[in-house]
């Protein structure tokens, strides 16, 4: 089953913190190889959300575009410390 977004869903547009509850991203001590997509502390702003990602009931995710790199990834509302609930 394809992963369908929820297109009229309320934090579409809205912006966060990546991992706030975390050491923000530091590029001097990033020895890891490869191009960064996002790092601890860097804004976003949630462009799609979806329900039951991959078939797995329950699990919500965010693609979202990270306001630092440019890029775009899926993170969970764990990541930003919100809820999908609203």
């Amino acid at each position: 089953m394809a992963n369908t977004a929820i297109n009229d869903h309320p934090l579409i547009g809205t912006e966060h913190v990546f991992r706030a509850d975390q050491p923000p991203y530091d590029p001097a001590e990033d020895n890891e190889p490869g191009h960064l997509v996002i790092g601890n502390g860097h804004h976003v702003t949630i462009r799609s959300v979806f329900h039951n990602w991959n078939a797995v009931e329950g699990l919500t995710m965010f693609y979202i575009r990270c306001h630092e790199t440019g890029e775009h990834t899926h993170v969970t509302p764990d990541d930003l410390g919100i809820s999908d609930e609203v």
